[in-house]
């Protein structure tokens, strides 16, 4: 850090100009390089990253043919970006969102889609706490419909606060909708503690094709500990 001095000219700078910031304090003016902030990926964000990287190169052995089929069945059945775009994702681009994902759940690259879209599930999650042990359920109404499940839960919150707020992180993978797991180990990893009875959590669900990698909308809860 630098003290600055200013003469008739100029007589005060504030704000940043490139990579310097100019201020003032209770000793004057002085100019600092900006700081860079950093952040940490989290453990679902590094997979993530890693996955991604591997279905990229994992499009580029494809066949021609093969990359055609992943363009007709983008087309026929049209993906859209999760963040509210409204441009049809490209036949690549359902490839590698798909087979990043797959790659996560450990399932395996599909080269060749089945052409036929998901059947989305409608769910009634729930949660209890007790001894020690967290306890879930998709509540699934609809069966696996040969699919698995990535799971998003928040830190409890306000009984106010919107269920699409994006404040869930990633807990678990399962492709048992219908049946209790625990994941409380899971969950301690994540936020260092487990919710209390009557807590309030948000829940994201994210269900993904295992035959022919399709990967719906999210699907979002209110859930209260029991």
């Amino acid at each position: 850090m630098a003290r600055v001095t200013y003469g008739s000219m100029v007589t005060e700078l504030r704000g940043k100009i490139g990579g310097t910031v100019f201020q003032r304090n209770a000793y004057g003016f002085s100019a600092k390089n900006k700081g860079t902030t950093c952040f940490s990926a989290t453990a679902f964000q590094q997979s993530m990253r890693d996955s991604l990287k591997k279905a990229v190169q994992a499009w580029s052995l494809l066949s021609s043919g093969q990359r055609d089929s992943w363009n007709v069945y983008a087309s026929t059945y049209p993906q859209y970006p999760h963040n509210g775009g409204s441009t049809e994702l490209s036949g690549y681009n359902v490839f590698v969102k798909s087979n990043a994902l797959r790659f996560m759940a450990s399932q395996g690259i599909v080269t060749n889609c089945v052409l036929a879209n998901n059947v989305e599930n409608t769910f009634n999650p729930e949660a209890q706490v007790a001894s020690g042990e967290m306890a879930f359920n998709l509540g699934s109404l609809d069966g696996s419909n040969n699919s698995f499940f990535l799971i998003f839960l928040s830190p409890p919150i306000g009984y106010y606060t919107s269920i699409t707020k994006k404040n869930t992180r990633y807990i678990i993978l399962t492709s048992d909708p219908e049946h209790h797991f625990f994941m409380h180990d899971e969950y301690i990893a994540v936020y260092g503690a487990l919710p209390s009875v009557i807590d309030n959590l948000n829940c994201k669900v994210l269900q993904v094709g295992i035959d022919n990698g399709q990967v719906s909308a999210y699907s979002y809860f209110r859930i209260v500990i029991t």
